[in-house]
């Protein structure tokens, strides 16, 4: 895949029909164009803002060309994270051997632009709302991998699993019963978003009030100790159950060592027991809402 790389029209005119596709759905099903809105709507019309799967317009329009000079540019050794975790019976110089002969130094990489957005409010003819709230936390001189740490906690206590603080919130008074995170770590910021789905339309103003009333008093869960106690075995028994996939160890060491220069996944998961009751307040700022609504 990486040293032979080579292009076939056929399968290029393929794949764009198919990403296409993937796209109109994507626009086409509110559940998921909700989670497209919240970067939009806090970094505007920038890279940042963008849709990860692109658009139809820049689908589109990139050639065969495009894509091998794209390869070239950036798919190469040091550019590049191998991640291999399992039973398998190779030391790291048979590894790197499998690899010697792959050349090539990445060209310069452009710097994202990052703009400012705004409210998205679209209207289509379906019977419940989704809504977006998105932040960003400034990065400073911050140690990246307690960052992400404290991140992970955040989205912990904010929506995972039944007990957590937001949807044992919005389900004892009946808001709603689908409520999700999304978050990454970009240069120089580090992005959330809420998405609260399938909601009443006479609750939209409730669902608002209540999620800003929620993460403005997120610290007061930690006067809670039987709700602590009883958090931390879930959290406890969700790192075991981690570290049974090996698919996702070797996924989340190969995010940590991009984003962070830091693949250590044991100092992160006792990180997430030590920091656990870490004041979460300062990771929210004030952020944006976007709303898909009935037409």
């Amino acid at each position: 895949m990486f040293s032979n790389k080579r292009v076939n029209e056929e399968d290029f005119e393929r794949e764009r029909r198919v990403i296409l596709s993937e796209i109109r759905m994507r626009n086409d099903d509110p559940g998921t164009l909700i989670y497209d809105l919240g970067p939009r709507a806090l970094f505007g019309d920038s890279d940042y803002g963008a849709p990860i799967i692109g658009s139809e317009d820049s689908i589109s329009s990139i050639t065969v060309k495009d894509l091998k000079e794209f390869l070239e540019s950036y798919y190469t050794p040091d550019n590049t994270v191998v991640s291999i975790v399992g039973p398998i019976n190779m030391t790291i110089n048979e590894v790197m051997e499998l690899f010697n002969k792959w050349e090539g130094r990445s060209g310069s990489k452009k710097k994202p632009t990052i703009g400012k957005g705004g409210p998205i409010i679209i209207k289509r003819p379906i019977e419940s709302a989704y809504l977006s709230y998105s932040w960003q936390y400034n990065v400073t001189n911050e140690d990246p991998l307690l960052l992400s740490i404290k991140s992970s906690l955040l989205e912990f206590h904010l929506v995972n699993g039944l007990s957590s603080y937001l949807v044992s919130r919005f389900r004892s008074k009946g808001l709603t019963y689908s409520i999700d995170m999304d978050r990454d770590y970009l240069p120089g910021t580090y992005y959330y978003q809420l998405v609260v789905s399938a909601i009443n339309e006479e609750n939209i103003d409730a669902v608002k009030e209540e999620l800003i009333n929620a993460l403005l008093s997120i610290n007061d869960l930690f006067n809670d100790e039987y709700y602590l106690s009883k958090r931390l075995n879930y959290l406890k028994y969700l790192i075991s159950d981690y570290l049974r996939r090996p698919l996702q160890i070797a996924e989340s060491l190969s995010y940590m060592e991009l984003k962070l220069s830091n693949h250590d996944i044991d100092r992160f998961n006792k990180g997430l027991e030590e920091h656990f009751r870490d004041s979460l307040s300062n990771l929210v700022t004030d952020g944006v809402w976007s709303a898909i609504i009935p037409s």
